[in-house]
């Protein structure tokens, strides 16, 4: 049973029959694995060859096919995922609102509440100066002073160019 003539005319036989028609070539290796297996339990039985050879193509198509159909299955559930749900757009009807008037002096004191307390924690401008900002304003006030400066000799310079031009 396990001699390499058998497995090849068994291998043969499975070609003929069409077992391997529906798979991919991509499980071949599993597949030949599960005939090698399923050669060496069969090479302990008693039975004539020809007989192991039938039961075993038997088993083979038994064993091969539902293994992969349930694969093929699972492939295409992955391919076609499940539609979601429809979505049921109809709105109960809005209830009227109660008592509007004491909802409205709520939510007035609480603003009211929630302002007070953004005044109260904090004041707005601070007594201290930032110091980086008087750092700024210093070095702003050099470089004016500095600006003013070239801009007066730049004048001095153009007025004693145009005296000595005549």
């Amino acid at each position: 049973m396990n001699s390499q003539q058998n497995k090849a005319y068994l291998w043969k036989q499975c070609i003929e029959q069409g077992i391997f028609n529906t798979l991919n070539s991509s499980v071949l290796p599993t597949v030949q694995k599960r005939f090698e297996e399923l050669v060496k339990e069969y090479e302990n039985s008693q039975d004539a060859v020809e007989l192991k050879n039938e039961q075993f193509l038997r088993e083979f198509r038994s064993r091969l096919m539902p293994s992969f159909e349930d694969t093929q299955k699972e492939y295409d559930k992955l391919l076609q995922p499940p539609k979601p749900p429809m979505v049921d757009f109809t709105r109960e009807p809005d209830k009227p609102m109660q008592d509007l008037t004491s909802l409205l002096e709520k939510t007035n004191e609480r603003r009211k509440e929630e302002i007070q307390q953004v005044f109260s924690d904090k004041p707005f401008l601070t007594q201290e100066k930032d110091p980086i900002l008087e750092r700024m304003e210093r070095t702003l006030q050099k470089h004016s002073e500095m600006l003013l400066s070239i801009l007066e000799t730049q004048m001095k310079l153009i007025d004693y160019l145009q005296r000595n031009k005549k």
